[in-house]
């Protein structure tokens, strides 16, 4: 019996160990030569175009998909790829929904002297936006704090608009529930991410919420103080909008015999250019406006470096819309639309930390990480090598370049991010398109999705402590983007499932006079698509699609897993 045992021990653990080299064997890469990259690269990050880019780009209120701001930004965009030489600039057009105000303002007396000030609505409750009624909503103001039951407890709340700070937690929910009207919540303070997101709801609740910009809180509490009746306006609604995402192909490639080029994969580096906020109309996006201006200088510097693949730049709209513009690029690839990308590597960066790395996984689209990561293993470990070699006197020690991919420092990639990350790249990996992100690491991003994402927030030192190349000590951007430019062979070590889906329906209503069963469209009609409970903490972008239906009651929603 002994001999028997430990002749089916021996045989299960020989067929262990062969399954491990099977596997190790099957997802190593056929062929991943990567040309060595000098120290003395041709051309470097210059951080004074990137501050000029930055200055741009956050020059605006809000660069909500749809906004001025954004528009704004896509020509500029468009007019420096052309500075820069792009051998072809292409815009894909598609349309997303978004909460659009077109006025509002509380409306008071002062001293017999009308009073106008300003209000933003909050981002809407699902379809529930801050819409108000036909004659506004009147009532005395109150102001109540941070809504904390011992600061509204003696108060006169009933038909009231409550006012309260703007870093308050979730004490305004206590509004409505003692008879309130409204909330508008002073921005003469900056209240974090976290904060900021506590102030809507997954469910449609009738509950308008409304924002008062720190320019304008004295005037606001002035009519606080007056005791006088005001009233509240507000015209705000889901409107479809158009966007654009912007392709500039940089280079050709190099050119073999016959005049072939040597490897038509080309690789894509992208970046979204607008912005989303809690109160949407005040949406600066600074740190959001970082990634979309490192990769204007970075086609810049991509323009003198040869490789034997066709090189491109995309910047996508909609990001803040559930990465609608990431999800139009990557249906038009699995269309024949687009040419296929060997390798799309976004970048999110941000300037709350030196320390920045590689990741093939996120939690907008969540995949078996045992699945996804063996098969970018080879490239991590390259980019790792890289920065090492580059890093001869060791100043650039493992926190500086994380390999996520592989997790060679013993942590979890996911515990690299103090929030729920999100990559536009995760969508890519669903296609069966390899697809990385180059992020910032170690950064909580307290004010990305607030109004006080603002362009003095922005520390340029350290972000140029990740971008920038300093020969002995660290690597850079343009250093790991030519890596990949001159890579020669499959970025992956095993092909990736196309495992992309898509949902659909129709929304009908019940016309009795016409119909038996409801079976007329709702033209313009609100669906949203729930997946996951956290969805609504995710970091820049909404985890919960908002879409429009058409003339017919139909939507669609593609790059579901």
């Amino acid at each position: 019996m002994k001999q028997h045992g430990a002749r089916w021990l021996l045989i299960g653990l020989v067929g262990t160990v062969g399954s491990i080299v099977l596997v190790a064997m099957i997802d190593r890469p056929a062929t991943a030569e990567v040309p060595e990259v000098k120290a003395e690269v041709e051309g470097d990050i210059d951080m004074g175009e990137v501050r000029k880019h930055l200055d741009v780009l956050t020059g605006y209120e809000t660069r909500l998909t749809g906004s001025v701001g954004e528009q704004g930004s896509r020509e500029y965009i468009v007019r420096q790829l052309r500075l820069l030489g792009a051998v072809e600039i292409t815009q894909q057009e598609f349309t997303v929904a978004v909460p659009v105000r077109r006025r509002g303002e509380v409306v008071g007396v002062i001293g017999g002297r009308e009073v106008r000030v300003p209000v933003y609505p909050l981002w809407p409750n699902l379809a529930r936006t801050c819409q108000t009624p036909p004659g506004g909503l009147r009532g005395r103001l109150v102001y109540g704090g941070k809504g904390s039951d011992a600061e509204l407890r003696g108060l006169r709340l009933e038909g009231s608009l409550v006012v309260l700070d703007w870093d308050s937690d979730l004490g305004w929910l206590n509004v409505p529930e003692f008879g309130g009207q409204g909330v508008i919540f002073r921005g003469e303070r900056a209240a974090t991410r976290t904060l900021a997101q506590r102030k809507f709801l997954t469910v449609p609740a009738d509950i308008p919420r409304y924002y008062v910009g720190q320019e304008d809180v004295g005037m606001l509490d002035a009519l606080v103080a007056s005791g006088a009746e005001v009233r509240v306006e507000c015209e705000v609604a889901w409107e479809r909008v158009s966007a654009m995402n912007i392709i500039g192909k940089i280079s050709e490639g190099e050119m073999g015999r016959g005049g072939r080029v040597i490897d038509r994969t080309p690789v894509f580096f992208s970046a979204y250019y607008d912005s989303i906020s809690v109160v949407p109309d005040r949406a600066p996006g600074a740190e959001q406006a970082c990634s979309a201006a490192i990769l204007l200088e970075l086609a810049r510097q991509l323009r003198k470096v040869r490789g034997p693949r066709p090189v491109y730049v995309l910047f996508t709209s909609g990001h803040g819309q559930a990465m609608a513009g990431m999800t139009h690029f990557v249906e038009a690839v699995r269309a024949g639309k687009c040419v296929r990308p060997g390798l799309v590597v976004s970048l999110d960066f941000s300037s709350g930390s030196d320390a920045y790395g590689v990741f093939a996984l996120g939690f907008f689209r969540p995949q078996i990480e045992i699945y996804v990561a063996p098969r970018y293993g080879t490239l991590g470990h390259k980019l790792t090598e890289l920065v090492r070699r580059m890093a001869r006197e060791g100043n650039d020690s493992p926190a500086r370049f994380v390999d996520g991919i592989n997790n060679t420092s013993g942590r979890s990639w996911w515990t690299y991010f103090p929030y729920i990350v999100t990559f536009e790249s995760e969508l890519g990996t669903v296609a069966g398109i390899p697809s990385v992100t180059i992020a910032t690491v170690s950064d909580s991003r307290s004010y990305v999705d607030t109004p006080d994402d603002r362009r003095e927030r922005i520390c340029e030192r350290r972000l140029a402590r990740q971008v920038t190349t300093c020969e002995g000590k660290q690597a850079g951007l343009v250093t790991l983007a030519t890596a990949l430019v001159q890579w020669r062979g499959s970025f992956v070590n095993r092909g990736i499932e196309d495992t992309w889906s898509m949902v659909g329906g129709r929304v009908v209503w019940l016309d009795q006079e016409r119909d038996y069963v409801p079976n007329q469209p709702l033209v313009d009609g609100m669906v949203f698509i729930k997946q996951r409970q956290s969805s609504k903490y995710f970091c820049g972008t909404r985890g919960i699609p908002a879409l429009m239906t058409d003339s017919n009651g139909y939507y669609r929603l593609g790059g579901l897993r």
